[in-house]
Protein backbone atom coordinates (compact mmCIF):
# COMPACT_ATOMS: atom_id res chain seq x y z
CA UNK A 1 0.00 0.00 0.00
CA UNK A 2 0.98 3.41 -0.85
CA UNK A 3 0.20 6.84 1.65
CA UNK A 4 1.15 10.15 0.60
CA UNK A 5 0.95 12.50 3.96
CA UNK A 6 0.28 16.17 3.30
CA UNK A 7 -0.47 19.16 5.91
CA UNK A 8 -3.61 21.40 5.47
CA UNK A 9 -2.30 22.78 3.12
CA UNK A 10 -1.90 20.24 0.85
CA UNK A 11 1.80 20.20 1.25
CA UNK A 12 3.91 17.17 1.27
CA UNK A 13 5.75 15.32 3.78
CA UNK A 14 9.32 14.65 2.16
CA UNK A 15 11.08 12.90 1.07
CA UNK A 16 13.02 11.94 3.95
CA UNK A 17 10.43 11.02 6.18
CA UNK A 18 10.07 6.99 5.73
CA UNK A 19 11.56 6.59 9.62
CA UNK A 20 9.00 9.16 10.87
CA UNK A 21 5.92 7.08 9.98
CA UNK A 22 4.73 4.39 11.96
CA UNK A 23 1.58 1.89 10.29
CA UNK A 24 -0.74 -0.19 12.39
CA UNK A 25 -2.71 -2.77 10.96
CA UNK A 26 -5.86 -4.56 12.79
CA UNK A 27 -5.09 -7.41 10.85
CA UNK A 28 -1.90 -9.13 9.11
CA UNK A 29 1.81 -7.77 8.86
CA UNK A 30 4.25 -5.58 6.73
CA UNK A 31 6.94 -7.66 4.79
CA UNK A 32 9.30 -4.95 4.74
CA UNK A 33 10.02 -1.57 5.86
CA UNK A 34 8.13 1.23 4.84
CA UNK A 35 9.93 2.48 1.31
CA UNK A 36 10.61 6.02 0.96
CA UNK A 37 9.58 6.99 -3.09
CA UNK A 38 11.45 9.68 -3.22
CA UNK A 39 8.13 11.88 -4.89
CA UNK A 40 6.31 12.66 -1.20
CA UNK A 41 4.57 9.03 -1.37
CA UNK A 42 5.46 5.78 0.96
CA UNK A 43 5.31 2.33 0.22
CA UNK A 44 4.74 -0.64 2.18
CA UNK A 45 3.62 -4.34 2.16
CA UNK A 46 0.87 -5.69 4.06
CA UNK A 47 0.02 -9.12 4.16
CA UNK A 48 -3.02 -10.28 5.21
CA UNK A 49 -4.89 -13.77 5.67
CA UNK A 50 -6.30 -15.46 2.81
CA UNK A 51 -9.62 -15.36 4.97
CA UNK A 52 -10.13 -12.05 5.52
CA UNK A 53 -11.65 -9.15 4.12
CA UNK A 54 -10.72 -5.91 3.22
CA UNK A 55 -13.91 -4.33 4.60
CA UNK A 56 -12.53 -6.08 8.09
CA UNK A 57 -9.04 -4.54 7.97
CA UNK A 58 -8.40 -1.01 9.54
CA UNK A 59 -4.67 0.40 8.96
CA UNK A 60 -3.67 3.20 11.31
CA UNK A 61 -1.17 5.89 10.70
CA UNK A 62 1.22 7.43 13.10
CA UNK A 63 3.53 10.45 12.13
CA UNK A 64 5.23 12.58 14.41
CA UNK A 65 2.52 13.53 16.80
CA UNK A 66 -0.54 13.04 14.40
CA UNK A 67 -2.61 9.53 13.85
CA UNK A 68 -5.38 8.80 11.71
CA UNK A 69 -6.78 5.37 10.37
CA UNK A 70 -8.44 4.30 7.06
CA UNK A 71 -10.67 0.88 5.96
CA UNK A 72 -8.16 -1.01 3.75
CA UNK A 73 -11.47 -1.31 0.94
CA UNK A 74 -12.33 2.49 0.99
CA UNK A 75 -8.92 3.17 -0.26
CA UNK A 76 -7.69 0.33 -1.95
CA UNK A 77 -7.47 0.70 -5.74
CA UNK A 78 -7.52 -3.13 -5.81
CA UNK A 79 -10.57 -5.30 -7.04
CA UNK A 80 -11.25 -8.16 -4.76
CA UNK A 81 -13.27 -10.67 -6.45
CA UNK A 82 -16.04 -11.89 -4.38
CA UNK A 83 -15.93 -15.45 -1.71
CA UNK A 84 -17.89 -16.68 -4.28
CA UNK A 85 -15.37 -17.09 -6.73
CA UNK A 86 -16.90 -20.69 -8.04
CA UNK A 87 -19.94 -18.67 -9.39
CA UNK A 88 -18.37 -16.33 -11.01
CA UNK A 89 -16.04 -19.21 -12.41
CA UNK A 90 -18.93 -20.59 -13.87
CA UNK A 91 -20.58 -17.97 -15.41
CA UNK A 92 -17.29 -17.27 -17.69
CA UNK A 93 -17.21 -20.97 -18.21
CA UNK A 94 -20.85 -20.32 -19.48
CA UNK A 95 -19.81 -17.52 -21.33
CA UNK A 96 -16.70 -19.16 -23.25
CA UNK A 97 -19.42 -22.07 -24.42
CA UNK A 98 -22.04 -19.31 -25.55
CA UNK A 99 -19.37 -18.08 -27.91
CA UNK A 100 -18.11 -20.99 -29.10
CA UNK A 101 -21.80 -22.52 -29.72
CA UNK A 102 -22.72 -19.13 -31.56
CA UNK A 103 -19.46 -19.55 -34.27
CA UNK A 104 -20.55 -23.19 -34.73
CA UNK A 105 -23.92 -22.36 -35.67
Amino acid sequence: MTVTPRDAYENYLGPGYATSILFTPTKGEFVDDIEDNLDGTYTVTLRTPSHEKEEDITVGVSIRDTVTAFNLAEKSDIIIPPDNWLIWAALIIVLVLVIVLSWIS
